[in-house]
This record gives C-alpha cells, structure tokens and sequence, in this order.
C-alpha cells in the first residue's frame, strides 16, 4: 500500500536496482529508535558477512544469490510493514513525513577521490574537502 513518502519509494528503488547496502542505509536511518531498528541491524550485519564471504571466495554464487535474495525480501517486507502501519495509523504516518524529510535536509554524499581527498557534499551543496595524506618535511 503506497502512503506517498519519497523516501519509502527511494528505498524500493534502490532494492529493484540492487543497491542493497544503501538501501539498508537509509532504512537504518529511517528506522532509528524504532522497534524494527533491531531488525535492519541484523539484515546489515547479513550484507556484510555476504558480501565479506564473496571477498574471500569463501561462498559459491548460488548460496551468495541466496542469502542476498533473503536480504532483498527481509527489507521489501519491513518497507510493506512501514507503509501499512503508516496507512493505518496517521500519528505515525506524520512522524515519518518529519524523518523523511530530516533526512531529506540532513543527508551527505561523501567522495573518496582517490587522491588522498575525502568531499563531502552537504545538502546545502556546500562542499567540505579534506586532504588526508600526510606530508613529512625532511
């Protein structure tokens, strides 16, 4: 059931397009403080431990595909269960329209440059660059 929160829909989106590790990012923060906080935790800790087993080659393609299909409907299923209590409870559906858009206001995208810069592009564009290599002066 579709309550109209952009950040519901942006979830799903990045699912459909197996982006799971933002997905579950944004769920994270979605869910914050909540009693399904625990559930995401355990679905992150899941994509980590794949994707760190996929790493090493220490787990076959098929049982990888599993566990991250697992992972795919674990998190359609807690966005389905947002949404239908969002559509039954109006208190809750407000309280998710001030976190989305918090997040909405809040969210950076950090760049590693691969030149020993990290940016960090806030929501007002603003831009915060950070130089990390270390020079010594001998």
């Amino acid at each position: 059931m579709k309550i109209g929160l952009k950040i519901l829909e942006d979830i799903g989106n990045l699912i459909a397009q197996d982006e799971l590790k933002q997905a579950i990012e944004k769920l994270r923060l979605l869910l914050k403080g909540s009693p399904m906080a625990t559930e995401i935790i355990v679905q992150s800790a899941r994509y980590n431990d794949v994707m760190k087993q996929i790493r090493l080659g220490t787990i076959s393609s098929e049982d990888s595909n599993l566990t991250k299909n697992k992972i795919r409907f674990a998190l359609i299923q807690m966005v389905e269960m947002i949404e239908e209590e969002a559509s039954k409870n109006e208190v809750f559906k407000e309280e998710l329209k001030k976190i989305d858009k918090g997040l909405k206001n809040n969210l950076n995208q950090i760049r590693f440059t691969g030149n020993n810069n990290i940016n960090i592009q806030g929501a007002d564009n603003s831009t915060i660059s950070i130089n990390t290599s270390s020079k010594n002066n001998q």
